[in-house]
């Protein structure tokens, strides 16, 4: 599409109001909340396969899921409120960042950001302090790695032989 495309603001500022699109009933369509009116109001619409950005009385414009670094969970600061709690759709181009869940309490953070990576089928990422964004899994290692494990009487006897697990004698 070539429509001339330049958001001044999407996920730039913390949003006022809670939002919560279901992950699990795409494609779906719903409004950001970073507008002061009616006229500066943009729209989302998310699909398997591509986000399609649309400014009121404009030409939207539609990029590839692909396109997209990943799902990113973050906490910010919101003063008197406490913490906003957010999931992000994140683009190298940080005006194409989309806002896909946020919330003043943390109880469903964790499953929203994981569900919407599941979905997407994006890493799921955490934002760091300096704002750069790491994979959460690189400390577990071999098993992010998809290393294959051994096969369990294997691991068992290698756990037998080396005192972990306990043989227990005359226990069947």
């Amino acid at each position: 599409m070539t429509a001339h495309f330049s958001p001044t603001l999407i996920a730039a500022e913390l949003p006022s109001e809670e939002i919560s699109p279901n992950p699990f009933a795409l494609p779906l369509t719903y409004d950001l909340p970073f507008a002061q009116n009616v006229h500066d109001m943009w729209s989302v619409t998310i699909s398997h396969d591509e986000v399609m950005l649309e400014k009121a009385g404009q030409p939207g414009q539609s990029f590839p899921i692909e396109a997209f670094e990943g799902v990113v969970i973050s906490v910010n600061d919101a003063g008197d409120a406490g913490f906003v709690y957010a999931v992000n759709l994140v683009h190298e181009v940080l005006d194409l960042t989309i806002p896909l869940y946020s919330a003043y309490s943390e109880q469903d953070i964790l499953s929203r950001w994981r569900n919407w990576g599941q979905v997407l089928g994006l890493p799921v990422l955490v934002e760091e302090p300096d704002g750069s964004y790491s994979h959460p899994f690189h400390l577990l290692g071999k098993l992010a790695e998809n290393t294959p494990r051994p096969q369990r009487p294997e691991l068992f006897a290698h756990m037998r032989a080396s005192g972990i697990w306990p043989v227990v004698h005359g226990a069947a």
